[in-house]
């Protein structure tokens, strides 16, 4: 494969997630750096990916990719925008031979480009030699213990610190806020639901929200419904897969859809065997939890009870 269609790929599934609006190439990410092949950012200017790129090359191309990667990593931290972007090196999945004799440096994610034009994203584990393949669907992001209500609720709560905070503002303020409304909420709960709002573009590095998150706050205060049909938009990807899930252990099994038996781990088992490898943040029983609640949430699904370590679905057909 040339390089110049991993980039083409690449770009395609960056393009592909919600919280990136601009895709650059070639650019410097500081004055007088290296250039990437690609810089993916959101609408507030932030950087959630540098991203360099190789084709089929030899042991060589592939080092000095690598170490390209790894002056990236270097820079990011000179400019504000970057300090948290993930920085990938890009290069088809014939390589993967040639990667596992490498040390990968910390800070530097491989994605490996199949021949459809799918990301890869590959681990290879030190002093092994084995290696992990999972595969990244488009429009997946980190997810896991997060609620609909909640990102609601958290929205809500920054717009209003804003109001009176410049600068920054502390996640205990707004946990604080959002306890107000939500007062069993964990720890780790508004933490995972700023990484997600963070990682859709809806507030910034400051804890603040961006173009999107005022646009999403204005569709709570006229048309809160609207606000969940464009929430439910940005989960799809997870949600149909999820669901897909559920009907095809019914089909298996021989139960009607309004009384499916099944563990989570059932579940990740046969999105697995349908892909026919792991697929990110769908490989996990806890983030195949939080689907199976937002599902609940937006009336698509009915958890009915429990029988011994299984949950019993109802799959609403309406919603269908």
């Amino acid at each position: 494969m040339e390089e110049s269609k991993v980039v083409q790929f690449v770009k395609a599934h960056l393009q592909s997630l919600p919280q990136i609006s601009k895709i650059s190439t070639n650019q410097q990410i500081i004055p007088s750096g290296c250039e990437a092949d690609i810089i993916a950012e959101s609408t507030s200017g932030k950087i959630f990916y540098i991203v360099e790129c190789k084709g089929s090359g030899n042991h060589g191309d592939i080092a000095g990719g690598i170490g390209q990667a790894y002056q990236y990593n270097y820079q990011k931290q000179f400019n504000k925008n970057a300090t948290n972007a993930e920085v990938w090196f890009a290069c088809p999945e014939d390589r993967i031979k040639i990667l596992s004799m490498f040390e990968i440096p910390k800070g530097i994610r491989i994605v490996l480009v199949k021949n459809n034009g799918s990301i890869v994203h590959y681990t290879h584990r030190k002093f092994s030699k084995t290696s992990i393949s999972e595969l990244q669907l488009p429009g997946t992001f980190y997810i896991e213990g997060i609620r609909l209500d909640v990102i609601k609720e958290t929205i809500i709560s920054i717009k209003f610190l804003s109001q009176n905070i410049t600068g920054k503002i502390n996640r205990a303020l707004i946990k604080n806020e959002v306890n107000k409304k939500c007062p069993r909420l964990s720890a780790s709960a508004h933490r995972n639901t700023l990484i997600t709002l963070s990682s859709l573009g809806i507030i910034d590095s400051n804890n603040r929200l961006t173009p999107e998150g005022y646009r999403l706050y204005g569709l709570i205060e006229s048309t809160p419904s609207l606000f969940f049909k464009e929430m439910i938009k940005i989960f799809d990807p997870f949600s149909i897969n999820v669901l897909n899930a559920l009907l095809l252990i019914a089909k298996m099994n021989k139960q009607p859809i309004d009384n499916i038996t099944c563990s989570n781990k059932e579940i990740c088992n046969i999105i697995t065997k349908f892909y026919g490898i792991e697929i990110r943040y769908l490989n996990n029983t806890r983030r195949v939890n939080t689907i199976l609640h937002i599902l609940e949430e937006i009336g698509a699904i009915a958890i009915t009870k429990k029988s011994k370590n299984k949950l019993i679905y109802c799959v609403n057909k309406i919603v269908l």
